[in-house]
């Protein structure tokens, strides 16, 4: 919260050593990105350009907003998002048009519970490949019953178990479905320089342990949302293999930071860093958390409620130990080894003449 952050395009940075998959693995999973956090993009593009192991093909297009065309695409039927996050956005969307960008609203040609559902299609797989193999097992065998849980919500207990056992013939139908998304993007971007749109349903709430992965549910606008609805506004840059970042927009006294995503076509990471660097500038730029918030217990500072660091307690002190006396140890004597009796010597026998 409150910092800006940069997931680049697929493959433009090392992921050896990520987990899944398990340590020692050499092959590369689809959708897995590592990418940098700073508290401004200008460090956001420093390291990216430390991390990255190919060469940069597609330069920033310009350093400013002007000109530029920004889609905006802040709210979906399939996706939830609280008013607060919609507010970020527009605010975004205002700043980058004061700037001199042409902002309209753009969704792209993207059915939102057809994106959720491919996501999970690809990302399942990835993250069941090393489970042990009875529960693999037990999976794969319980694909007729799960094909029919699958139906109805997309984070239905049946979706999991039944793409968590995907065959590659079912990865293939999805990867195909992928890239003719991908293709879409192409021709989205071949118009639109960037796509601004929430980056999470909803601001940082206290963490909710009830439930387990499947069942937990949060608040959006008191209204319960699946948790896995976080899931729903990074799926496209992560499906499609695109470059995002994420900045804060300025927030009122005593709110939490909420962020937007600039999404931008693939390979074209520094030119959205340019973007989302111009567009920061326009917002104000970096803003430090109160003093208040930085030094609250967590749970106070996730509901946003300002309190005061309470002193540390002073240390008791320390009682002395009255040692005592050691008593002198008690001398054994060793007892005398008792007499050992000899054997009379034997007299030789006389032998008769």
């Amino acid at each position: 919260c409150g910092v800006a952050a940069l997931k680049p395009t697929f493959g433009r940075t090392p992921i050896m050593g990520h987990v899944p998959p398990a340590p020692g693995s050499l092959a590369v999973r689809d959708l897995n990105v590592a990418g940098p956090m700073a508290r401004d993009v200008a460090d956001l593009r420093l390291m990216f350009q430390v991390l990255t192991d190919q060469p940069v093909t597609v330069q920033p297009r310009k350093t400013s907003l002007k000109a530029r065309r920004i889609g905006v695409w802040a709210e979906d039927k399939a996706f939830a998002v609280s008013s607060e996050c919609n507010e970020a956005v527009q605010t975004a969307a205002q700043a980058a048009a004061e700037a001199g960008a042409q902002v309209l609203v753009a969704k792209p040609e993207v059915d939102g519970n057809a994106l959720i559902d491919l996501y999970l299609q690809l990302l399942l797989p990835i993250l069941a490949t090393d489970m042990p193999a009875p529960l693999l097992k037990a999976l794969e065998a319980g694909r007729p019953i799960a094909k029919l849980m699958a139906r109805g919500e997309p984070f239905s207990r049946g979706k999991w178990a039944l793409y968590s056992a995907a065959t590659h013939h079912d990865w293939l139908k999805a990867d195909e479905t992928r890239r003719r998304l991908k293709r879409t993007m192409s021709e989205f971007f071949s118009r639109w320089h960037a796509i601004i749109t929430p980056v999470a349903p909803t601001a940082a709430f206290e963490h909710v342990e009830s439930g387990d992965a499947v069942t937990r549910l949060m608040t959006v606008d008191g209204k319960p949302a699946p948790y896995h609805m976080f899931h729903a506004w990074i799926a496209l840059a992560t499906v499609c293999h695109l470059p995002s970042v994420v900045i804060p927009v300025p927030r009122r006294k005593g709110e939490l930071p909420c962020g937007v995503q600039i999404i931008g076509p693939e390979g074209g990471d520094l030119d959205v860093l340019a973007i989302a660097e111009a567009l920061e500038a326009q917002m104000g730029g970096f803003q430090r958390p109160p003093e208040t918030v930085l030094l609250a217990p967590l749970p106070a500072r996730m509901k946003g409620k300002p309190v005061k660091a309470k002193p540390a307690p002073k240390p008791k002190p320390v009682k002395p130990v009255k040692e005592k006396p050691v008593k002198p140890a008690k001398v054994v004597k060793p007892k005398p080894a008792p007499k050992v009796k000899l054997p009379k010597p034997v007299k030789p026998a006389r032998g008769r003449r």
